[in-house]
Order: structure tokens, then sequence, then C-alpha cells
């Protein structure tokens, strides 16, 4: 399997576990909400029903920033700014959304709670699948570069060590 190739299904991977993390992140701050702010009557089920227009939103934001394309970045810096902008562009459009549709139900405290975290879960999953991705491939011996060591006695051997 070919370099380029790899890390488009890495990008891809890195992708949809970005999509499924902004889910979990979204139910956990509705629950959250819930917990913390009990006298808000937060709408669990009425907030569920929002979480693909989040998601799609996200989605929306993040693939044009070009943060998919390779596993590797340029700087973490740009990495955070591309995050933060995407988190903040998409909910910016929800809020639109939601004050176009009049949906009144939908909780500013679940939002600020959704918007703090998700872009630190998103830069940890970025985090984790690099970690996991080369510690596989020293794991599996790949790229590596192989020597041959033409000779004998001595100084063969403290070459190869």
């Amino acid at each position: 399997m070919a370099f380029d190739e790899k890390s488009r299904h890495a990008g891809r991977l890195l992708f949809v576990l970005d999509i499924l993390v902004a889910t979990f992140v979204y139910l956990l701050a509705a629950n959250a909400c819930r917990i913390w702010f009990p006298q808000l009557d937060v709408d669990f089920y009425a907030h569920l029903g929002l979480a693909p227009l989040f998601v799609l939103l996200l989605a929306a934001f993040l693939l044009p920033s070009g943060i998919y394309r390779r596993l590797r970045i340029e700087s973490l810096l740009n990495y955070v700014w591309n995050i933060c902008r995407g988190v903040a562009g998409s909910m910016l459009m929800v809020a639109a959304v939601l004050s176009l549709l009049r949906a009144h139900f939908a909780s500013r405290a679940l939002l600020l709670i959704y918007v703090a975290v998700l872009p630190v879960a998103l830069i940890a999953v970025r985090a984790g699948l690099v970690w996991w991705y080369f510690r596989k491939s020293v794991e599996r011996g790949e790229n590596h570069t192989k020597v041959l060591i033409i000779g004998t006695g001595d100084r063969a051997r403290r070459l190869s060590a």
C-alpha cells in the first residue's frame, strides 16, 4: 500500500472519528446541562433532534479547511486555528438557523458547553490517532531502511550494533 493511500485512509478515519466525537460531545453537553443546570429544564430529546444539524454544519466547515488531507500537520497553531474557526463558524450558523426557526427550546448553556469542549476533544482525537498510527508502523517495521553490511570481523560487528 502506498504512503499516499495510507494518508488518505488515515484522513478518512480522522474525519469519521471527528464526526463521532462531535456527536458524543453534543450528547455529553446535553446531559451535563441537565445535571449542572436543573433549573433550565433542558429537553434531551428535543436537543437530540438538533444533533444532525450540529454535525452536518461542523463537517461543512471542517472539510474545506484541508485538515483531513493528510495526517501530518504543518503547525499545531494552524491546526488549532482551523478547528476553532470551524467550530465557531458552525455554531454561528446553528445559532442563525435556530433563530430563523424560532427554536426557543435550544439551550444557550448547552451551546457554550459544546463550543468549549469540542475543540479540545477534536485536537485530542487527532493526537491520539497520530500516536496510534506511528506506534503501529514502528511495531510492524514499516518505513525503515535496510542496510547491507559487507565485511567481516570486529568492524562489521561494530557497524551492525
